[in-house]
């Protein structure tokens, strides 16, 4: 296994991941200009928004790393937990294979997310890429919401396109 998972979580020692790696992570996010695709409607814009979302009680983030170059390589979140569904949110960074940085992650959550059934991603129409990604890890696509997509950075409304992942099959 070329890819690693660590759960964001407070445990008895303190977080799993330490906000010294968030910030790294943040700084990468930067620098590789995905602000403003994957936070797109400019709630989160600085590494303190950041570390502050993921760490609120009803976002479960993970980091993934490379176990080759021990480098991290991405996160990954699900927020909006309600009857066994979620939302899903993917960043990859660092050069990581997307594919497969996120198929690790969906085997992750497929593993370790009993109460969750069925995991949705909306993304704002014009984001070709992320659509394309999220169907490479077996999301199918349901269809489009118009105007959903608040994207701040393009002063303007986009359509959501809305995919959802059944997790385990049914359970």
């Amino acid at each position: 296994m070329r890819y690693g998972v660590i759960p964001v979580m407070m445990t008895e020692k303190g977080y799993t991941v330490g906000d010294e790696t968030l910030g790294l992570i943040w700084s990468r996010i930067v620098d590789e200009g995905k602000v403003e695709t994957v936070f797109y409607n400019g709630t989160i814009s600085s590494v303190g928004d950041f570390i502050q979302y993921l760490r609120r009680g009803d976002v479960y983030p993970v980091v993934i790393f490379d176990t080759e170059t021990e480098t991290f390589c991405g996160v990954a979140w699900i927020n909006n937990v309600n009857e066994g569904t979620a939302q899903a949110h993917f960043c990859t960074v660092n050069g990581g294979n997307s594919v497969e940085v996120g198929l690790e992650v969906m085997g992750y959550w497929n593993k370790f997310c009993e109460f969750i059934n069925v995991i949705v991603g909306i993304i704002p129409e014009g984001n070709l890429r992320a659509i394309n990604f999220v169907q490479k890890l077996g999301f199918v696509e349901v269809g489009m919401i118009p105007e959903y997509c608040n994207t701040v950075y393009k002063n303007a409304r986009e359509g959501g396109v809305v995919l959802y992942y059944q997790l385990g099959g049914n359970k």
